[in-house]
């Protein structure tokens, strides 16, 4: 199975969660989204820490063979549907994970993710 990692099972893998790893054991190929890139840049601190904590990312996912997707046009057509769905069903989730789903739904990935709000998105496996 190919998955696109979610910031949450990235920070949980990075902090040695068992079930984080239980999760990405069937998976064939990962996939990480420009989204993550930015949601995992914009949470580290500021001066020399934050050096190193990007490159430990970087490592990561070099070293385990993990693409960085970019965002589309087509991913925006998939963000319009989730976002326009979730309204009308009156459900509201981070902006930033809408975007994610838009991600893993162009590209048919199943999504890794910690986050419980995701099962609100029709048509996403999760995992």
């Amino acid at each position: 199975m190919e998955i696109l990692i979610d910031t949450s099972v990235y920070l949980d893998l990075l902090g040695g969660r068992v079930a984080a790893k239980e999760r990405l054991a069937d998976c064939s190929r990962a996939y990480f989204s420009v989204i993550t890139l930015g949601e995992v840049w914009s949470g580290l601190p500021s001066g020399e820490e934050a050096g190193q904590r990007k490159k430990t990312f970087q490592a990561f996912y070099e070293d385990n063979g993990i693409d960085i997707l970019p965002v589309t046009r087509k991913t925006a057509e998939h963000y319009a549907h989730i976002f326009r769905w979730l309204k009308n069903e009156g459900t509201s989730i981070p902006a930033n994970d809408i975007w994610i789903a838009a991600v893993a739904a162009e590209h048919g990935l199943a999504l890794a993710t910690s986050d419980r709000h995701f099962k609100h998105i029709p048509h996403i496996q999760l995992v």
